[in-house]
């Protein structure tokens, strides 16, 4: 699902004008973060596994799965390096959580087996509602507050990131989308590149993203978005 997902956003990201660039966190062999982040002109971070607790001082949950220490380290510091150098970034699902974790938020490592935020291990992806603040760079983009959103998380932002406000949550009150107070670095808890989202959500975000990117690499030697997944 993570590859089909990531295809998907390579189609998004090249149809807005970007030049896109998968980095594999889990090979053996990936580019220095911090020189990553010197060399490109923006950032989008995808789904995955969950992030080791220890990177937000809490203990693992039994729930918590597909733990990659090293994963979440090289993704932490990719999150360093774009506040340092003003790269813009998106972070979806894992890639928010990562963002949150990265600034000094905290996570709900388990939403519970009753949450409506995924369904059944052969289906997991749902349809639910959130609302997104209208004046937030996000409510900007996608040009709507209410919208209808694919989901498939068993955890969510617990503790919001300083610097970072809250900009979308689900009906049940878990935060769907957060915000940097200063720097372009947006993340949304669901799929926007799901194939049974709305496409047009998915356009709009990874055109901002390059827009974004064009006007960071403007005089500088990076011309590509790289994505994380």
């Amino acid at each position: 699902m993570v590859r089909q997902f990531a295809g998907r956003a390579t189609q998004a990201l090249e149809a807005a004008g970007g030049a896109p660039v998968l980095i594999d966190i889990t090979a053996d062999v990936r580019p220095d973060p911090a020189a990553l982040i010197r060399q490109c002109a923006g950032l989008l971070i995808l789904g995955g596994a969950d992030i080791d607790p220890t990177f937000y001082g809490d203990s693992p949950h039994p729930a918590t799965y597909g733990v990659d220490p090293e994963a979440d380290r090289y993704e932490i510091a990719a999150v360093h390096g774009a506040l340092e150098y003003g790269t813009p970034v998106v972070g979806i699902c894992r890639g928010m959580q990562v963002i949150n974790v990265a600034c000094g938020g905290t996570l709900v490592q388990d939403l519970g087996a009753d949450t409506p935020h995924h369904g059944p291990p052969d289906a997991i992806m749902v349809t639910q509602q959130a609302h997104i603040d209208t004046d937030s760079r996000l409510g900007v983009i996608l040009g709507r507050t209410e919208i209808a959103v694919r989901t498939g998380n068993h955890q969510a932002v617990r503790h919001v990131a300083p610097d970072f406000t809250v900009v979308g949550r689900a009906e049940d009150g878990v935060i769907e989308a957060i915000e940097h107070a200063s720097a372009w670095m947006v993340g949304v808890q669901w799929h926007p590149e799901d194939p049974l989202a709305d496409a047009q959500d998915l356009a709009a975000i990874a055109t901002a993203l390059v827009e974004q990117a064009a006007a960071h690499a403007a005089g500088r030697d990076a011309t590509s978005v790289v994505y994380l997944a």
